[in-house]
């Protein structure tokens, strides 16, 4: 008996809101050709630019593996610490499933790079600079800082490299 006054209330409640959802409250008239008109969303469009987004990735993402098979390790991690707090960090990753990411913050030169623009510039200066598992700690010191134009008045001097074979060559210099 109690949910009968609830009802009642409902089923007058709603055609009132009908009426009222129904008016135009912003003073335009509904014929007014001075209104604007929407614009339909393309859903298509929308997908077509996601899909072509998703390509892009995918190309730079084959474009970044190509490049690195062609040098002879597979990942890069390069931290040089400066006395003035001025410090050089580059990197170029694998995740698990593959895909590469990169990453510079150069504060000698005032570069911050991402994504393919960090690759890019690593790998123009990599691939010339010819580093092998034979490669001697003081051969690799040498060859980053003068690619790199870095002082060789560093504090400490980081590398981490992974090779193609899972060969992982570390060390860490300080002066």
């Amino acid at each position: 008996m109690k949910k009968l006054p609830l009802i009642l209330f409902v089923i007058l409640l709603v055609p009132s809101l009908s009426a009222c959802m129904g008016q135009n409250n912003t003073g335009i008239d509904d014929n007014d050709s001075t209104k604007e008109e929407e614009v339909p969303v393309n859903k298509d469009v929308e997908k077509n630019e996601s899909t072509n987004d998703n390509v892009s990735l995918q190309d730079e993402q084959a474009d970044m593996k190509n490049k690195m098979e062609a040098l002879e390790f597979a990942e890069i991690e390069i931290e040089v610490d400066y006395p003035d707090h001025k410090d050089f960090e580059a990197e170029i990753d694998k995740d698990s499933s593959g895909n590469y990411k990169a990453e510079v913050e150069d504060e000698i030169h005032n570069n911050f790079l991402k994504g393919k623009d960090a690759f890019d510039y690593l790998y123009a200066i990599l691939e010339n600079m010819a580093i092998t598992k034979e490669s001697s700690k003081e051969e690799i010191i040498d060859k980053m800082l003068e690619a790199f134009e870095l002082d060789p008045n560093y504090e400490k001097f980081e590398v981490e490299i992974i090779f193609h074979d899972g060969t992982k060559m570390e060390f860490e210099d300080r002066k």
